[in-house]
């Protein structure tokens, strides 16, 4: 449980459950933290895992050219199925980089 001490904080015993609950450990901090997504409160990290976001999907958007993105943000992109290959095929297709909001319009209303 020492390995949870990443979460930049002390943690209580309750915090540790919940973390390992969700399946929030030192690995998936590292991996986020590589990502661009460091200093994150635990409830953020535990929204991210139980919305299956991780460093992979992160860093793909990363490699778009979306830099900075907020938990928030890679969360409503990972709910509404929008993928860094979607967005790629979008931007492609638009001749610009969209905006997150745009994106995730286009693929809520089935734009391939």
């Amino acid at each position: 449980m020492g390995e949870l001490k990443q979460l930049g904080s002390t943690t209580n015993f309750e915090q540790m459950l919940r973390a390992r609950d969700h399946g929030v450990d030192a690995a998936f901090v590292s991996e986020l933290s590589a990502a661009g997504l460091d200093a994150l409160t635990l409830a953020q990290y535990v929204r991210l895992r139980d919305h299956g976001v991780d460093g992979d999907f992160a860093v793909g958007f990363r490699d778009l050219g979306y830099k900075n993105l907020t938990d928030d943000q890679l969360t409503r992109l990972r709910d509404h199925g929008v993928t860094a290959g979607y967005a790629r095929r979008q931007n492609r297709e638009a001749n610009r980089v969209l905006g997150i909001e745009e994106l995730i319009r286009r693929k809520d209303h089935g734009e391939h």
